[in-house]
């Protein structure tokens, strides 16, 4: 699969079996397309977004990782309240410079149980929240996904 320059200072790949969505596509599931790049595999039910948001660099500096992650991770579970949603850890991982810190969880969507990866992290004025969504059937590994987040990389 072919490299996608996310907001001109990242670049990530997407694994085999997952294709970009179009932004009437992302509009759609999300409710909006601003700010993102989102990747689906159709056949595996599975969806893999980056987001990005542009901070002032004083609350960049004193904003911590652990904090953000945190903070989604409160946003997340009142989003997703009337979809069961459930905690089940927190997570940490480095990727090619950048620390990543986040949660997993687990929720209930249209009555599909589904399970989700959440990392945030920061590079040049950003915090980048990226996020994975796939089947519940009882694994919490998110291994099929790795790839793609192994290959997130700085360009500038």
């Amino acid at each position: 699969m072919e490299e996608i320059i996310v907001n001109s200072h990242l670049a990530i790949t997407p694994s085999e079996g997952f294709r970009p969505m179009s932004k009437e596509e992302i509009k759609q599931a999300y409710g909006h397309d601003a700010d993102m790049v989102t990747f689906i595999d159709k056949k595996n039910h599975r969806i893999l977004s980056l987001m990005w948001q542009k901070v002032n660099k004083v609350i960049l500096a004193l904003a911590g990782l652990n904090a953000i992650a945190r903070n989604n991770q409160k946003g997340m579970a009142s989003a997703q309240a009337e979809n069961h949603y459930e905690l089940v850890d927190y997570v940490f991982d480095k990727v090619n410079g950048f620390r990543l810190a986040g949660y997993r969880y687990t929720y209930t969507l249209q009555g599909h149980p589904q399970a989700s990866l959440c990392f945030a992290f920061k590079y040049k004025g950003y915090i980048y929240t990226l996020n994975c969504y796939k089947p519940n059937n009882g694994d919490m590994e998110f291994g099929e996904f790795q790839e793609t987040i192994n290959s997130l990389r700085k360009i500038k």
